[in-house]
């Protein structure tokens, strides 16, 4: 997926965080070597 918007900062459950403010969200073809991976451990 490629999405291009604004970073603007947000809190979350009191912690200041990153969010996208997206404008346009397109589909895409899987990369066959992703770099973005998951954090399970995020707002924990």
């Amino acid at each position: 997926m490629t999405v291009s918007g604004m970073l603007a900062k947000t809190t979350v459950d009191g912690v200041e965080v990153l969010m996208l403010q997206a404008d346009d969200a397109t589909e895409i073809e899987p990369s066959k070597d992703p770099y973005v991976y998951p954090d399970m451990d995020f707002g924990v």
